[in-house]
């Protein structure tokens, strides 16, 4: 899988495609997508697939902005994270 997605994102970069566009199986933009910037990972574990992915609910889309999750979590999910209170330095860097 993961030497698919890698020569997956190597045809992606030689074919000229923009950084941050969203494609699906057919080269299309994907449906419901979320900027990469955006997404929280909605299959964390190895050996996600579109697939399972689906299976959680989530939306599958890839991408060739490195790191950026293909499984994420919808925009109106009520799934992701926020930040609570204010930052605060502590001795060991900030929580």
């Amino acid at each position: 899988m993961e030497r698919t997605r890698s020569l997956w994102l190597l045809a992606a970069v030689l074919a000229g495609k923009s950084l941050g566009q969203c494609h699906g199986s057919s080269s299309e933009q994907c449906s419901g997508a979320v900027a990469v910037q955006r997404r929280v990972d909605c299959h964390p574990q190895p050996g996600a697939s579109q697939e399972r992915c689906e299976a959680r609910g989530c939306t599958w889309c890839t991408t060739d902005v490195p790191n950026a999750p293909w499984c994420f979590f919808p925009e109106d999910s009520p799934y992701g994270y926020s930040l609570g209170g204010n930052a605060e330095k502590t001795d060991k860097g900030w929580r």
